[in-house]
């Protein structure tokens, strides 16, 4: 025999009341309290496009004032000074891969020639802080650009010093591109290693490296775009908590999760909500 017990109501009543009753007990019977609507804290993390570098063609039979340095007999020559020309002291001269290649190693950048191009890659490496916004795509421009007009002024002190023809034109861009201090990748524990088309993880720290600034920036831009639902969701609550919980109260347990929207509810919205949760958890009875 079907007891009171067994109906909807009084089934939604043993389930749901107490929780219900529960939040609305710690708060008073008024909605004084409202969280002020302040704006989202701007977050930041660290960017470094890791050895940067560009490529360009380039044409020489040979290296035309090099031969006036004193080398010695392994081909280095420490130390050898280039003047005021913005490249920083010749710290060594050589050839490399079997003498298919010629390097440079200055203070702020190395050269190499291969055998129709040249690479300049800066050694020098720095963190730069970046906002963790959606738009975040000309930060990182803006980063990248400063970075290739610097290189581009080492291949022209190059040129001026040492001879050869570029058209200027880059033909490669190449960078290990590292993000950290970002609230995800400071989750990632520091011992998991991982490879894929997008970036790695190679070291036991928690920084993740990007193949390209576009894949770095794009993971920035996304991360802020979630942040942005969340922000987005969190006001919707405070100014409409009776449908913000109509809409994310799935379950009975959804009204402790939720109760910080629920404290935000009038008396008059509160009675409309406990009736919502009658009919609710009656009809998946």
């Amino acid at each position: 025999m079907k007891t009171e017990k067994d109906t909807p109501k009084e089934y939604v009543k043993s389930r749901v009341m107490p929780i219900f009753n529960k939040v609305l007990r710690e708060i008073p019977n008024n909605h004084t309290m409202v969280k002020p609507l302040l704006p989202p804290f701007k977050k930041f993390c660290l960017y470094n496009p890791h050895n940067y570098r560009l490529y360009f063609k380039y044409k020489s039979s040979s290296i035309s004032n090099i031969g006036a340095w004193v080398l010695s007999s392994c081909g280095v020559d420490e130390k050898i000074s280039t003047g005021n020309k913005g490249l920083g002291s010749l710290i060594s001269y050589g050839k490399i891969n079997y003498n298919s290649e010629t390097l440079f190693k200055f203070e702020n950048c190395t050269i190499k020639i291969k055998k129709k191009l040249i690479e300049i890659k800066i050694i020098k490496n720095r963190w730069y802080r970046v906002p963790v916004v959606v738009d975040c795509e000309k930060y990182f421009i803006d980063i990248i650009v400063k970075k290739e007009k610097l290189i581009l002024d080492y291949l022209n002190k190059f040129l001026f010093l040492w001879g050869g023809w570029t058209d200027f034109k880059i033909i490669k861009r190449v960078s290990e591109d590292k993000i950290r201090d970002e609230d995800f990748i400071n989750t990632i524990p520091e011992l998991s290693r991982w490879d894929n088309e997008v970036c790695r993880k190679a070291y036991y720290d928690q920084v993740v490296e990007f193949k390209g600034s576009v894949f770095a920036s794009n993971y920035i831009s996304n991360q802020a775009q979630k942040q942005e639902e969340k922000n987005i969701k969190e006001y919707i609550g405070i100014l409409h908590p009776l449908n913000f919980l109509k809409f994310y109260v799935k379950c009975v347990n959804d009204v402790l999760k939720y109760q910080e929207y629920v404290k935000l509810l009038s008396l008059e919205d509160k009675k409309v909500f406990e009736k919502w949760l009658f009919m609710e958890f009656s009809i998946h009875k």
